[in-house]
């Protein structure tokens, strides 16, 4: 997550010196009381076409690296997904 961003975004990827893969998204939220969390749920469900609902913050809380549970997405949601985190 990127938060203070200037705008919006789903996509790109972060590569970390281990070869882990991490979906980059940035929100213009400032990351006070959980706002820029809640922006990283909505705007990632509207990205996937899911309700918020299907989405949520396992670990990361308060840090810029999240790992999320992603439940019920569809065989779309899942392409998108993965062109999302393509290495464009």
């Amino acid at each position: 997550m990127t938060p203070g961003a200037s705008r919006n975004a789903v996509g790109g990827v972060w590569i970390e010196p281990g070869g882990q893969r991490r979906l980059v998204v940035r929100v213009t939220t400032a990351p006070e009381k959980g706002k820029a969390n809640d922006a990283v749920i909505k705007i990632l469900a509207r990205y996937l076409g899911v309700s918020k609902s299907s989405l949520t913050i396992e670990a990361g809380e308060t840090d810029r690296n999240k790992r999320l549970r992603m439940t019920g997405l569809s065989d779309d949601a899942v392409a998108r997904l993965n062109a999302a985190m393509s290495d464009e």
